[in-house]
């Protein structure tokens, strides 16, 4: 059984901009758990992908 997880963000969660502070710690948790999901499920040869 296999999936595709795919999730959209921006560039501003990597680089912040002024103002956007909930804005990019939103984004930027959205990094981190998609990459944390493609290492706990990888031997399930699920595919991940973020785009940014």
């Amino acid at each position: 059984m296999g999936g595709v997880i795919i999730n959209i963000s921006s560039t501003l969660a990597i680089s912040g901009h002024a103002g956007g502070f909930p804005y990019s710690i939103a984004k930027s948790g959205n990094i981190t758990l998609t990459k944390c999901i493609a290492k706990e499920y990888s031997s399930y040869r699920d595919e991940h992908t973020l785009s940014h």
